[in-house]
């Protein structure tokens, strides 16, 4: 019988199918919970889609010590159609981001790379959000 990793559900209540459905993690480190408490989704969310900048979406936030590279490529082997990258300049992972948007490049992904001032922070994050949801789903 296989148990379902830890994960955190935020469903707009104006969701009518399960069909803008995305995943959202904080990597190793972060828990279920990480992305709803810290980074603040059901705020930014619910008012993005009030404000009719965003699309009424599901969003599952899993457990980053279980969100691992065999899940990374199970995202890439289904060609996703948005691709979206943000970094701090100052963030600690910003060559490896910058090695995942030369990999994108090169295998034909559409991606689109966000750099921001600062490092790997919250704050950074909850903007990334707020750009990126606004471009799911159109």
């Amino acid at each position: 019988m296989r148990t379902m990793d830890p994960s955190n559900i935020y469903q707009n209540r104006d969701i009518a199918t399960w069909t803008n459905i995305f995943t959202l993690s904080a990597e190793s480190g972060g828990d279920e919970d990480a992305w709803s408490d810290l980074g603040r989704t059901a705020q930014i969310l619910d008012n993005l889609i009030a404000e009719g900048k965003a699309r009424p979406m599901i969003v599952v936030m899993p457990n980053g010590v279980y969100f691992n590279e065999a899940a990374i490529a199970a995202v890439f082997a289904a060609r996703p159609k948005l691709w979206w990258i943000g970094v701090g300049k100052s963030d600690g992972v910003r060559v490896s981001s910058l090695a995942l948007k030369d990999y994108c490049d090169a295998h034909g992904y559409p991606v689109t790379y966000y750099e921001s001032d600062g490092g790997h922070i919250w704050r950074n994050w909850r903007i990334y959000l707020t750009v990126f949801a606004q471009k799911l789903f159109r």
